[in-house]
């Protein structure tokens, strides 16, 4: 939820959702974004201090 928060603040496009069968995670909800806009964005989330458990590309 603090992802969501920080995003929204920042104008970075994503939105939350449960977590795909294919992974695992402690709270079972994901921050889901496009791959390139994580890329574009990724030092701002990294100096955010968020803790990011994983992040997976996933081919759906």
């Amino acid at each position: 939820m603090e992802m969501e928060a920080f995003c929204r603040d920042s104008g970075i496009p994503g939105r939350l959702t449960p977590v795909p069968r294919q992974l695992s995670a402690g709270c079972g909800i994901a921050w889901r974004m496009e791959a390139a806009v994580f890329a574009q964005y990724r030092a701002d989330i990294e100096r955010s201090k968020i803790e990011i458990e994983q992040s997976v590309e996933l081919a759906l």
